[in-house]
């Protein structure tokens, strides 16, 4: 029997034959999805999908990392703009 904290549908169950001819069922974790933008939805560059690596390489070094260089540099004209024309 499998541990209980690994019996949860969130695992990835995978079928595995061992050298004796049994067929074993494995639970892995599942894989980290990229980070994707909160405007458009596209996956933002420069952000690392591997987990076990420090925070630094994982984030981007600009403001606003949760959004893609696009929608950044639009907000930011939008705004640029709005200062200027009022």
């Amino acid at each position: 029997m499998v541990r209980r904290s690994l019996r949860t549908r969130s695992r990835i169950r995978k079928k595995v034959r061992t050298p004796g001819g049994n067929v074993k069922l494995r639970f892995r974790r599942p894989k980290n999805s990229t980070r994707r933008c909160r405007i458009c939805g596209r996956p933002v560059h420069g952000v690392s999908v591997r987990g076990g690596r420090g925070v630094s390489s994982r984030r981007v070094s600009r403001p606003y990392s949760i959004v893609c260089n696009n929608c950044y540099r639009d907000t930011l004209l939008t705004r640029v703009s709005a200062e200027w024309t009022s």
